[in-house]
C-alpha cells in the first residue's frame, strides 16, 4: 500500500500549520475548500513566518488516499454530507480534532471505510490568513491495521511532517483530552495564556481539578489513564510558549461557539453512564455556555 495524493478538510490553527510544514509537497497535500473560501484562499493564501503560500485546491470527481479532517467538532455533523462527494472506496479518514468523539462519528458515517485515530500535538493559532507557527507538530496514529499505518506514516514523513504509530493510541488520545479539558476550558474562562499557566499556582491547579475527574471516568470506562497522568501534564505545561493559547480562548476571544460539548459535555455524559460525579466539569461547562451567551 502506498499514499500518493491526501486532501484536507479544514484549513484552520492545525491544517494550516500542517500545510506550513509541507510547503514543498503542496502537490501531495491539498485543501478541500469552496465558495467564498476558496475564494478567499486563492486570493490571499496562507501567510506563515514571513511569506505568503497557495495550497493547491482539491477537485471534485477523484478521491484521494488519504483524507485529513481538520475541522472543529461543532463543524463535524454538519459537514459528514460534504465529506460523502471526496471520500472513495479506498479512501483513509484521519480526523486530526480534538477529543474522543471524531474517529467514532466518522466510523458511523463511513462503515466501508478506514477511519485511523490520531492525536495531534500543535502549537499554532491563526488569526485571519495568517499562521502564527510554534516548533511543536507532531501526529501520532493508531487504530488500524499494520500495513495502513506504516503507509500513513511513510507518506507523512516524507512530506515533512512528524508521525509516529502508536500501540497505545486510546491512551494517548485520552490524555491529550485530559489536558484540553483542564487547559482549554480554564484559559477560556479565565483567558489566560500558556504563561499564567507556568506562573499562577491557582489557575495552574484548576485546570488540574479538572483534568483528575477525567481520570476517574477513564478508569470506570477501563482506560490505562492514572492521577500520575494528570502530575505529568501540570509539568508539560511548564515547556509550552508562553505566549500561547488555547483553541478554545482563541474561540471566545473571536466570539465563535467553542468546543465545550466535546470536552467537559462528554465527560459529564459519561460520568452519569458510568456512575461518576463530575462537579468541576459540570461547572465549567455552564460558565462556558454563560460565557458564549454573551457574545454580542
Amino acid at each position: 500500500m502506498k499514499i500518493e495524493q491526501a486532501a484536507l478538510f479544514g484549513a484552520g490553527s492545525v491544517g494550516g500549520s500542517l500545510l506550513c510544514r509541507q510547503r514543498e509537497n503542496l502537490e501531495k497535500i491539498k485543501v478541500i475548500v469552496h465558495g467564498a473560501r476558496r475564494e478567499r484562499m486563492e486570493r490571499e493564501g496562507l501567510f506563515a513566518r514571513g511569506e505568503t503560500f497557495f495550497p493547491k485546491i482539491w477537485e471534485k470527481g477523484t478521491h484521494p488516499d488519504l483524507l485529513m479532517v481538520g475541522l472543529k467538532n461543532t463543524q463535524l455533523k454538519s459537514s459528514i454530507e460534504e465529506l460523502r462527494d471526496y471520500v472513495g472506496p479506498n479512501t483513509i479518514l484521519m480526523p486530526l480534532m480534538n477529543g474522543i468523539s471524531a474517529s467514532e462519528e466518522l466510523r458511523a458515517a463511513f462503515p466501508e471505510n478506514i477511519v485511523l485515530t490520531a492525536v495531534v500535538y500543535v502549537d499554532a493559532r491563526k488569526i485571519g490568513n495568517e499562521l502564527f507557527c510554534g516548533e511543536t507538530f507532531l501526529i501520532q496514529i493508531g487504530d488500524g491495521e499494520e500495513a495502513v499505518l506504516d503507509a500513513v506514516k511513510e507518506a507523512l514523513l516524507s512530506w515533512g511532517i512528524s508521525c509516529q504509530i502508536c500501540q497505545d493510541i486510546t491512551r494517548r488520545q485520552w490524555r491529550k483530552w485530559m489536558m484540553n479539558v483542564g487547559t482549554n476550558q480554564v484559559s477560556a474562562i479565565l483567558g489566560a495564556n500558556y504563561g499564567q499557566f507556568q506562573q499562577k499556582e491557582a489557575v495552574r491547579n484548576m485546570a488540574l481539578a479538572a483534568m483528575s475527574e477525567v481520570v476517574a471516568v477513564a478508569e470506570a470506562v477501563g482506560v490505562d489513564l492514572h492521577l500520575a497522568d494528570v502530575a505529568a501534564a501540570g509539568e508539560s505545561v511548564n515547556k509550552w510558549s508562553p505566549e500561547g493559547k488555547c483553541s478554545m480562548l482563541q474561540d471566545v476571544e473571536a466570539h465563535r461557539l467553542t468546543e465545550v460539548e466535546s470536552f467537559s459535555g462528554k465527560l459529564v455524559e459519561l460520568g452519569k453512564k458510568y456512575g461518576v460525579p463530575t462537579p468541576i466539569n459540570e461547572t465549567l461547562y455552564g460558565l462556558i455556555r454563560a460565557k458564549e451567551a454573551m457574545y454580542s
